[in-house]
């Protein structure tokens, strides 16, 4: 299987850039996946196990998930680079037993206009009521640390520090080979940007 490219959070400490679900520091490069749950799965990601390199195709669902579950003021959004065993999970995303991160982005999630929500419809009455009243309050807009941070954590990563504008502006998500349906999304929440992305 060629690689996959998919978009993820990640906790940023000290320049460090840590996974959001359990205590894992990414290293710089190529990182492999080893199973931290009670199943212990001999290689990762494990059958009937969440162990693995989470990532997901939309990168919608992925401003969704942190606006409605993370209130870090030092989080990141960023591409990763997939590859070696993968278990897909539908149209939602992945798990991989290797990846490395392409790219991280400078955007504060909680200034882009909010997602819409998918499949409200298909839930019953009571899921859309408990939905309409979890509120996760925003995060403080970041202090002016917070570029510098960025900076110095992409510096460590050795890759690019791109506003999401840049990155649609510049081509760079086509050119890394990010979907057009990607692109499309990126574009209908931020507006501009010529990058006409690539088949979906």
């Amino acid at each position: 299987m060629d690689p996959l490219l998919g978009w993820r959070l990640w906790r940023v400490r000290d320049g460090v850039l840590v996974s959001w679900g359990v205590r894992h520091e990414w290293q710089p490069g190529i990182n492999q996946a080893v199973c931290l749950g009670s199943r212990h799965c001999a290689a990762s990601p494990g059958e009937g196990c969440s162990c693995g390199f989470w990532a997901l195709h939309s990168p919608l669902r992925c401003i969704r998930y942190a606006r409605d579950t993370i209130t870090d003021r030092n989080s990141a959004l960023g591409l990763v680079r997939a590859w070696g065993q993968v278990a897909l999970h539908g149209t939602e995303g992945f798990r991989a037993e290797y990846a490395s991160p392409v790219c991280l982005f400078s955007d504060w999630l909680w200034d882009l206009p909010r997602p819409p929500r998918e499949g409200l419809r298909r839930q019953g009455w009571w899921q859309r009521v408990q939905r309409s009243l979890t509120l996760t309050d925003a995060p403080l807009a970041p202090a002016g640390a917070r570029p510098s941070l960025l900076r110095r954590t992409a510096d460590a990563y050795a890759v690019p520090l791109l506003s999401f504008s840049d990155a649609l502006g510049s081509g760079f998500l086509t050119e890394q080979g990010v979907g057009g349906r990607a692109v499309a999304e990126l574009q209908g929440r931020i507006g501009g940007g010529r990058d006409t992305g690539a088949a979906a």
